[in-house]
């Protein structure tokens, strides 16, 4: 089967867990034998695109990276809109990644004059809670719904993002619910080993990794670092992203809270040295407000490091189900939390047993592969 995946990054870029999810399915489907092909931008980040354009071959899949303008949040890429009508026409299936940009709107423009069915996944991206709600709501004014209503079919990630689709208009029997996955490393295991960190000797890293972001709800985090540290000074906190505007206020609250020398925003780390990142870190925490799904947690399920996350989290009912994660509500029950597992070895060794059976389970990644196929199936003609 021919498939077009249509998103707004790709790899090597850094947006994060979109991005990792398109260039993981991408590359999962061509090993089964799909002629898989990606229509994309350059951007590298909010602030900075990659040094090329044009067409390129990504291990098996060709890529066209479209040259990204400002402004960089909606993926402005003009360029992408004559390549999709080149292209479009010749596949069997386009499967189009986070409908409000740049990038989808081109893709329905040029998908709904032609013979070609189309798949969606939002990626959180229909939620008011998150991103900006004046530029959705302008993005819908123009576009209209159509974009995602007219889809052969659309993925939601969890129950959750479910309902925010089918508010949004699309009939339930159209939503197919699809989770993230992770493929396992090359041995076809994943690395999660049970040995001692890879830490400076007598240290203990407490790990955030994601977008410095209000609504990433690191204020609670740095409170509950506060409560921790002053029980276990060999505690240091890693605050590790990209600057959305949120940094500065967050380090003058370490300096208030005399935490300086204790937590430390390293900036953003992306492939190997966020994977030594993951091998040094005694827990990860992702103290989010809102988080549709999560990839940063099953790439720390991968490696083995515990998790606490909130009640924010989309997939926060499945990981108390599977007691895969410390689930909280607020800085003091994060405090104790981290200390759990930086000081219960059982339950650090229970999250990470827990974590990798999801991976293995719910989270598996060839089932997830052989829903997308199957979805791929049903609406192709």
């Amino acid at each position: 089967m021919r498939i077009l995946q249509v998103a707004p990054a790709f790899p090597p870029s850094a947006f994060g867990g979109m991005s990792t999810h398109v260039g993981l399915l991408s590359t999962g489907l061509a090993a089964r034998g799909h002629d898989v092909w990606v229509a994309t931008t350059n951007g590298y980040d909010f602030k900075h695109a990659m040094p090329f354009s044009g067409l390129r071959e990504v291990g098996p899949v060709r890529v066209f990276y479209a040259r990204s303008h400002w402004p960089r949040r909606y993926f402005f890429a003009p360029e992408i809109l004559r390549k999709l009508r080149e292209w479009i026409p010749t596949f069997d299936v386009v499967h189009v990644h986070d409908p409000r940009s740049f990038v989808a709107l081109a893709a329905f423009l040029v998908a709904r004059s032609r013979p070609v069915p189309y798949v969606v996944t939002c990626h959180g991206s229909l939620s008011s809670r998150i991103g900006s709600r004046w530029l959705k709501e302008l993005h819908d004014h123009v576009v209209g719904r159509g974009l995602v209503r007219s889809a052969s079919r659309v993925l939601a990630l969890n129950q959750i993002e479910l309902r925010e689709i089918v508010k949004f208009g699309v009939a339930p029997d159209r939503v197919n619910i699809v989770p993230n996955a992770i493929p396992p490393k090359q041995n076809g295991t994943f690395a999660a080993t049970l040995e001692p960190r890879n830490n400076e000797p007598g240290l203990r890293t407490i790990l955030y990794l994601g977008r410095i972001h209000r609504i990433k709800g690191i204020d609670r985090l740095i409170n509950a670092f506060a409560l921790t540290v002053a029980r276990s000074p060999d505690c240091r906190l890693l605050v590790v992203g990209q600057d959305y505007g949120a940094q500065q206020r967050l380090e003058k609250m370490v300096h208030d809270l005399g935490l300086a020398g204790k937590v430390f925003f390293p900036g953003p780390k992306y492939g190997h040295e966020k994977e030594l990142l993951m091998q040094m870190a005694d827990v990860l925490v992702l103290p989010s407000h809102v988080e549709t799904f999560p990839m940063v947690v099953l790439e720390a399920f991968a490696e083995g490091v515990p998790v606490v996350t909130t009640v924010g989290c989309g997939i926060a009912d499945e990981l108390t189900e599977n007691q895969a994660a410390l689930v909280v509500s607020s800085a003091a029950e994060m405090s104790m939390a981290i200390e759990r597992c930086l000081t219960e070895p059982d339950v650090a060794e229970q999250l990470r047993r827990n974590g990798l059976r999801m991976l293995q389970t719910t989270y598996n990644w060839e089932r997830v592969l052989d829903r997308i196929s199957n979805i791929y199936r049903e609406v192709a003609p």
